[in-house]
């Protein structure tokens, strides 16, 4: 689970180049609300309220900016081997994951995971651990080992201070200080839980379920996933699926209308609109599929939104205007609303 938040994830997950049978039901009739424009080249990551992307393109990280593409790090050099870039914040700070493995050591030797913020023009590298967040205000989420497990820990401005007790693993945060995540205590299983003015809080409702905060807002809204007992046919080999919601102080709502086997990545804006690239039971017992689902009120599958029958599967984000990026496997896509009557 850990791995998916620092990285993102580019893996296989079966064929997934396709939406789930529920996506073209007649619940959700096909809709163009968003305008859709293939980024030619770029495998996009991330996007912030000025609908300025960043990515990877030729095996650089590139922001697209207006049109143009900046080049901000080139990967094909001595120092690293791979480059991820995580998120781009509204000032145009950009969290950029590596890996590289150290002089002499070998095709085998032990891999390091420097993690670099790239602001104004300059890379700053801020340590040997690898960034799962960056806010608006230039903080940067991590997770480092310490006393042999995971810790949460947090860099502002070069102080680096930890984050929760031990078993607390954060990996979202917001501009208000708040670090979501789960809370593990000995054998039991983990619980949603976020990091508050000096607080850890569990999920009211939600204390005793097993779950994850995989998203958050300045609002007050967590996107949760919970495991629920798997009553399907189709997925013999999972005893447990996710179900996904909202939280909020009022309580947990479920979003996605089928439960899923996991979230690859998820987001959620100011206005509260959701977007969860998740893993489906395929129909076939051990089959896997992905695609990604669009929340604002209404569950609606992404690829039925543009009127595609090719569905997106993963690298989804969602800003404040509404612009999703999404990826289907073998390009990245940015969505941009329709203004007009009913959309």
């Amino acid at each position: 689970m850990i791995w998916r938040f620092l990285f993102g994830d580019s893996g296989e997950a079966g064929d997934t180049s396709h939406v789930p049978p529920s996506a073209n039901s007649s619940e959700v009739p096909p809709v163009n609300r968003f305008t859709l424009q293939k980024l030619d080249g770029c495998r996009a990551s991330h996007l912030n309220n000025h609908g300025h992307i960043v990515g990877v393109k030729d095996s650089s990280v590139v922001l697209l900016m207006d049109g143009e593409f900046l080049n901000v790090m080139e990967a094909q050099n001595e120092k690293w081997e791979t480059i991820a870039p995580r998120k781009i914040n509204d000032h145009g700070q950009v969290l950029i994951n590596c890996w590289t493995r150290p002089q002499n050591s070998g095709p085998l030797g032990a891999l390091q995971y420097p993690t670099l913020l790239w602001s104004e023009g300059r890379l700053t590298e801020l340590g040997q651990w690898m960034g799962s967040d960056l806010n608006n205000h230039g903080q940067v989420l991590f997770l480092g080992w310490e006393e042999d497990c995971l810790r949460t820990q947090l860099w502002d401005a070069g102080s680096v201070t930890q984050i929760g007790p031990k078993g607390f693993e954060g990996t979202v945060m917001n501009d208000r200080g708040q670090i979501g995540g789960s809370y593990t205590a000995d054998d039991f299983p983990s619980v949603p839980a976020y990091w508050s003015e000096g607080e850890m809080h569990l999920l009211t409702g939600l204390e005793n379920e097993s779950g994850f905060i995989e998203a958050m807002n300045n609002s007050g809204q967590f996107v949760v996933t919970r495991e629920v007992e798997n009553l399907s046919s189709h997925q013999h080999g999972n005893p447990k699926l996710d179900e996904v919601g909202i939280w909020n102080s009022r309580g947990f709502q479920k979003i996605i209308s089928d439960d899923v086997l996991g979230v690859r990545q998820a987001d959620i804006n100011e206005q509260g609109s959701v977007v969860t690239a998740y893993y489906f039971p395929d129909g076939i017992p051990y089959a896997i599929g992905s695609s990604i689902a669009f929340w604002n009120g209404k569950n609606h599958w992404l690829s039925d939104m543009v009127g595609r029958s090719h569905g997106f599967s993963s690298d989804v984000a969602i800003n404040d205007a509404g612009q999703i990026i999404a990826y289907d496997d073998e390009n990245s896509f940015l969505l941009t609303p329709v203004e007009g009557p009913g959309n």
